[in-house]
């Protein structure tokens, strides 16, 4: 009975750090399948723009962007959603410790 929708764009909105996974699937699907997904990305790419600044003198974090398979990292999905900015690989799942420092660092829990 919750409104989901609601409590999602909520959520996004006060995230800390927004960590999107690509896969294939997600960034070839039919628009209309995978709107929610591809409204979140959207959302969270206007969040970090409106959030943007300084925490303790660092840049605020707001986005991390995963891979979960090997895809195409300038994919026009990844572009109009989230510019240029680096993707990280986390492939089948599995986060490099080195990943998990910088999700740490990003979010001052170091």
């Amino acid at each position: 009975g919750d409104n989901y929708q609601g409590s999602i764009a909520s959520g996004i909105s006060s995230a800390d750090l927004f960590i999107p996974l690509f896969s294939n699937n997600s960034l070839n699907s039919n628009t209309d399948k995978l709107v929610n997904v591809k409204g979140e990305w959207a959302q969270a790419s206007n969040t970090n723009v409106k959030t943007s600044g300084k925490i303790k003198g660092k840049e605020k974090p707001a986005l991390m962007l995963l891979a979960i398979e090997k895809i195409d990292k300038a994919h026009p999905v990844i572009l109009e959603y989230f510019g240029k900015r680096s993707v990280e690989n986390a492939f089948g799942g599995i986060v490099s410790d080195e990943l998990i420092k910088q999700v740490k660092e990003k979010l001052n829990i170091l």
